[in-house]
């Protein structure tokens, strides 16, 4: 079985449709290798090459993903379902939802080249991904790390691949909480905190032992790795 076609309904909820809420970043941004796919539905700009192919020679979503790297396959499968799931079910316009991803893939020339992913979500109905417009640079010359990756639209800061658990986080901490955290980890002391923010010294203090207790970390240091880890800052 082809890698992605199994993955497919996870992905897109439902079929296109006329009465869909669609946005053609295909056609006005039609600048390089670009791709529009959803469930039974494929669209390339053919004139354009991938890797050494002519993007004449994909039919599919499967052939576009069987260029990718055997070692960054499994990555590039895993975030393309959580970041729909997550986007479906914890955004409230999925349409604002937008992602970069790098990774290698394997050229005509059987050489390794990274590339440079960013979708946007080109299609929606009842706020759930139907469709999304993908565009490929070449970074190989950046020298960028593969299996790097960044999601961007509402409530984004609380995704990660990495903790199942991540989504219950945005509960854990109140938005001047947040606020506080955020300045932490630009190296501010609890009295530029206050003076930041118009509160007091004693207040700020109190929000850190706060946030310290409620994910039952030792110290600042602890609780600004933690914290990095779950995209919250």
């Amino acid at each position: 079985m082809k890698p992605i076609s199994s993955k497919l309904d996870q992905i897109f909820s439902e079929t296109p449709q006329p009465d869909e809420i669609h946005h053609n970043f295909f056609d006005r941004r039609n600048i390089g290798p670009a791709y529009e796919a959803g469930k039974d539905f494929f669209k390339i700009n053919s004139k354009q090459s991938i890797g050494g192919f002519s993007c004449s020679e994909f039919s599919s979503l499967d052939d576009i993903y069987e260029l990718i790297h055997p070692q960054d396959l499994s990555f590039v499968i895993d975030y393309a379902v959580k970041a729909v799931e997550f986007a479906n079910t914890q955004m409230d316009n999925v349409l604002s939802c937008n992602g970069q991803l790098i990774f290698r893939i394997v050229g005509k020339d059987r050489r390794e080249y990274t590339v440079c992913r960013k979708s946007f979500v080109s299609g929606a109905i009842n706020n759930k991904i139907t469709r999304n417009v993908s565009f490929y640079s070449d970074v190989t010359w950046m020298r960028a790390s593969p299996k790097s990756w960044c999601l961007m639209g509402d409530n984004s800061q609380y995704f990660d691949l990495k903790f199942q658990e991540v989504e219950l986080f945005k509960d854990i901490f109140s938005t001047r909480e947040v606020e506080v955290l955020r300045l932490l980890a630009r190296g501010f002391h609890s009295r530029d905190i206050a003076e930041a923010l118009k509160i007091s010294r004693h207040t700020v203090d109190t929000h850190r032992k706060n946030m310290l207790r409620k994910v039952d970390v030792a110290n600042t240091p602890e609780l600004l790795t933690l914290s990095r880890d779950m995209n919250l800052i």
